[in-house]
């Protein structure tokens, strides 16, 4: 299984590359599943699943996203393991504004 993950900040369009691409893949004969962090609420999961694509959802609530991904990617792999899966795409919302700002010089 190949793992890919994609991250940026909420509102980027990461979701609608996303949706775009496993749709793509799919034709190609990909089994893709999909974990999809955020940080409250989201609903895209709907979207990935409209589509025949597994999706699990994550909610880092007070934590960063990368950071719940970190501590979360066993649960993910096995998740998608389960789907026989061969594609685990990881959508993230990116750094929290308090890490992002650690990480700035």
């Amino acid at each position: 299984m190949k793992m890919v993950i994609v991250a940026g900040t909420p509102g980027a369009g990461k979701t609608s590359v996303l949706i775009y691409a496993l749709k793509h893949l799919i034709k190609k004969g990909f089994n893709p599943t999909v974990a999809k962090i955020d940080c409250l609420y989201t609903d895209d999961n709907l979207r990935f699943e409209k589509l025949g694509i597994p999706t699990l959802v994550g909610l880092s609530k007070d934590m960063c996203p990368d950071h719940f991904s970190i501590y979360n990617t066993g649960e993910m792999i096995d998740f998608a393991r389960t789907q026989s899966s061969d594609l685990l795409v990881i959508e993230t919302a990116g750094l929290c504004h308090r890490c992002y700002c650690r990480a700035m010089p």
